[in-house]
């Protein structure tokens, strides 16, 4: 039997797309899915996140990722800032 296997560039993906729908607290959602599949999201994960936030207007909830990766040890990169 095969089943389906989500990595976390699949869950990147599923994010972005999210974003590109407006879909920004099913974006949030989705990135809190991750860990509970015991996945770490990447700095790609949270600039997704980031980007689906902002194109909802959701500017605290953008910015509330920034802290959440330094809070995580990440460095956000020149993407997350835009």
């Amino acid at each position: 039997k095969r089943g389906l296997y989500f990595d976390v560039s699949t869950y990147n993906s599923a994010i972005g797309a999210c974003g590109d729908h407006s879909k920004w607290l099913l974006a949030l959602a989705t990135l809190r899915q991750m860990r509970q599949h015991t996945l770490e999201p990447s700095v790609a994960s949270h600039n997704v996140a980031i980007n689906a936030c902002a194109r909802g207007g959701q500017w605290l909830l953008a910015l509330a990722q920034l802290r959440e990766m330094r809070q995580q040890q990440m460095v956000p990169d020149v993407i997350s800032y835009n």
